[in-house]
């Protein structure tokens, strides 16, 4: 049988590959790109589904668009409100 032998992690800083932090408004400038791919209207989320409103998830701009609807509701926003969704 052969010995394994395992070499020791070199030692580096724990600062070593951290990012400085960006501001919030960079942060979201960026991942409007990704929302883009998965939705026209920006939403990164699954959606939701009722049935039979929704019965195919072909339907998941829609299914996207609810989401947020059911979310104000349930917050008891008022039209015009402004809201972070982060």
């Amino acid at each position: 049988m052969s010995k394994q032998v395992f070499q020791e992690a070199p030692k580096t800083s724990w600062k070593q590959g951290v990012r400085e932090p960006m501001n919030p408004s960079q942060f979201y400038n960026q991942l409007n790109r990704d929302y883009l791919h998965w939705s026209k209207n920006l939403n990164i989320h699954f959606g939701y589904f009722r049935w039979p409103d929704f019965s195919s998830l072909f339907f998941s701009e829609k299914m996207l668009v609810e989401m947020n609807n059911q979310v104000m509701e349930r917050l008891g926003t008022s039209d015009g409100a402004t809201l972070l969704d982060a």
